[in-house]
């Protein structure tokens, strides 16, 4: 493979090239495959390389954002769509962005009816504009239209592997009222078929009475507290409704359970998890607060958090950038912070040092806690939608 391309890399082992290639942006990867025809082969449909392509990308950030743009006639265009930020590199990139129809006021335009992110898993996006439900590969341009649903209706977007050579993507949502309520699941392998929605009621762990109580309540949409998946379970950031405590949710058995934390949060505070290490970890900041901690869950069958850091942010978001939101977390095993304010989005390490600021495309814009891990992988997904143009 590397003899085709010369002089320049002929002196390489093959190995040496898949692990170099395996650390590149998908958007090179795809530029690559014109190099040669083993690199297309690679490239392409080498799903041991393009597993581990994924694997070696870093969860990156993402921020909304909604770009208005003034055309003849006091008419009114607007895109909306979401960027990645990348720690390392403090590059910001697009992932995923949509036109809306031209009018004549930007105010006739909901924003958070318009455009909404929902969940990330895998590389995968599940997003709604307009009212349709969409999940899309930004990094392969793959799309698919999702049957009706309501924002505040989903749950989560989750892997389910029960071993098969391809794992299963699906999609939790919740519908109904006190005792009715009930929590159903989109398979994106069958969204072609009649068979592609079923109901799984109200399955818990045990029969504890306020276990059900919380599940009639049902957790915060996706969009605002998403879960993170760990192995076969996802688990929800703390919220009122759960009685601050985090709900997990078995994949495989589908059941509900409830998992202690280790501090108490109130509703308006930011709680952000992520898997760190292949641990469950959890970002908390207090609203109008200057620090942001994380907590590792050492042990997940006692149940021991312990402290991993403590960053004191800067005095100067209170006095420069207008900071009051306390919208600020833990994104990276490094202790890199994202920190959002009106005016931009604050990258600071774990010294409380500034290390980049950036304005997000458009505005208004927010910082999502949706983190995105660029894949290739060929997932068995009904994709049932062209490309996009811009692709």
């Amino acid at each position: 493979m590397a003899a085709e391309l010369g002089p320049l890399v002929d002196f390489l082992p093959d190995k040496i090239v898949r692990s170099i290639l395996a650390r590149v942006p998908a958007r090179s990867v795809r530029r690559f495959r014109a190099v040669s025809r083993s690199w297309r082969r690679l490239l392409t449909f080498d799903r041991g390389f393009l597993v581990e392509h994924h694997r070696q990308q870093r969860l990156e950030p993402m921020v909304a954002f909604i770009d208005y743009t003034y055309a003849p006639g006091d008419m009114v265009d607007s895109q909306f769509g979401v960027q990645a930020f990348d720690f390392r590199t403090g590059e910001i990139r697009e992932a995923v962005t949509r036109g809306s129809a031209v009018a004549q006021d930007r105010h006739v335009f909901d924003d958070s009816k318009v455009f909404k992110l929902h969940g990330s898993c895998n590389g995968l996006l599940l997003y709604h504009f307009h009212r349709v439900f969409y999940v899309c590969n930004p990094a392969t341009g793959q799309r698919a239209c999702l049957p009706p649903l309501q924002s505040d209706e989903v749950a989560a977007l989750y892997c389910y592997d029960n071993g098969a050579p391809l794992e299963e993507y699906r999609v939790m949502y919740h519908r109904g009222q006190g005792p009715d309520k009930c929590y159903y699941i989109i398979s994106l392998r069958t969204l072609d078929r009649r068979e592609k929605i079923r109901a799984i009621g109200r399955p818990s762990f045990s029969t504890s009475a306020s276990l059900d109580a919380a599940l009639v309540k049902g957790p915060s949409p996706a969009w605002a507290r998403p879960p993170l998946q760990l192995k076969d379970s996802l688990h929800w950031p703390p919220q009122e409704s759960q009685e601050h405590r985090i709900l997990v949710f078995d994949t495989v058995t589908e059941v509900f359970s409830r998992m202690s934390t280790p501090v108490v949060m109130q509703e308006e505070d930011t709680v952000v998890l992520l898997e760190m290490q292949g641990k469950l970890a959890m970002s908390t900041c207090r609203r109008g607060a200057l620090v942001v901690e994380l907590f590792i869950l050492e042990d997940y069958h006692d149940e021991i958090w312990v402290c991993a850091h403590r960053i004191q942010l800067p005095v100067e978001l209170t006095r420069d950038f207008d900071y009051q939101e306390g919208l600020a977390f833990i994104g990276s095993e490094d202790g890199d912070v994202l920190v959002s304010t009106p005016q931009s989005v604050l990258h600071y390490n774990r010294n409380g040092r500034r290390v980049k600021d950036f304005v997000p495309k458009g505005f208004p814009h927010y910082v999502t806690t949706h983190l995105l891990k660029e894949s290739l992988v060929p997932y068995y997904i009904a994709w049932n939608m062209d490309p996009p143009h811009w692709f």
